[in-house]
């Protein structure tokens, strides 16, 4: 958390979750990171809901098939624990 302001999750389209602190920002760093132009990258793009935060489920890490699944609230808390930069990438159903 920086400065009093709460880090969230934000789906961007069908297949990208990134979490930071505010929308804006985010999509500039997606854009930057991903290359694909802007006019093709969002799809409502939107800040996910305590409830859906609770409700989707994040299945870790690739390459470490044996954590379980947590919630994205939990896997959020996780990350914000580990002391990861923000804005960030979250989730994909593309990995």
């Amino acid at each position: 958390m920086i400065m009093g302001k709460k880090v969230k999750v934000f789906q961007l389209n069908d297949c990208d979750w990134w979490a930071g602190y505010d929308l804006e920002s985010v999509k500039v760093d997606y854009v930057k990171e991903t290359g694909v132009p802007p006019a093709e990258a969002f799809e409502d793009p939107h800040e996910l809901t305590d409830e859906e935060m609770e409700a989707c489920t994040h299945y870790g890490d690739a390459d470490r098939p044996e954590d379980p699944p947590r919630t994205f609230r939990q896997e959020l808390n996780m990350m914000i624990e580990a002391g990861a930069r923000f804005p960030a990438f979250f989730a994909s159903t593309e990995y």
